[in-house]
């Protein structure tokens, strides 16, 4: 499975693009992710932007660089706002934490993960199957947040 990554340049310092993208890609490659993204916590507005997208289609990807989510929504918002990784599997709509949100696409399993520097969430990653109705596992949560510490220290 080939991974395509979009990245927004003027979110991620030069000298760590390279670096987020090997570990964005990466991560789907070891978890068999159909697709993943990064956002970075904008502190001012209180909420998540996308900055890094990977999917099979580099136009889905790029698509997705700048679309935000205030801080406690969707279930990216939540994760960061109480410093959780979240797994979802199955339909959200049958998910009691989450049964109110409106589908964008057909997610079997999902999850986000915040990204954590000195105590402080700056960002969330997140990371999806839509082609293989195969969950994802709490052991690929756990690869998750090794990934998306690593993100935390270089960014």
């Amino acid at each position: 499975m080939e991974i395509k990554i979009a990245l927004d340049p003027n979110s991620i310092p030069e000298d760590s693009q390279k670096m987020a993208k090997v570990l964005i890609e990466t991560l789907c490659q070891v978890i068999k992710a159909d697709g993943a993204t990064f956002m970075n916590l904008d502190k001012e507005k209180n909420e998540l932007v996308i900055v890094a997208s990977c999917d099979r289609d580099l136009e889905v990807a790029q698509k997705k660089l700048g679309i935000s989510v205030k801080l406690g929504e969707r279930v990216c918002g939540k994760a960061a706002e109480n410093k959780e990784a979240i797994l979802v599997v199955g339909d959200i709509a049958k998910n009691p934490r989450f049964a109110r949100l409106k589908k964008y696409e057909e997610i079997y399993s999902g999850m986000s993960v915040p990204a954590i520097k000195e105590n402080e969430v700056i960002g969330v990653l997140n990371a999806k199957r839509t082609k293989s109705s195969e969950a994802l596992t709490n052991k690929d949560l756990d690869i998750a947040c090794v990934f998306a510490n690593k993100l935390a220290e270089n960014l």
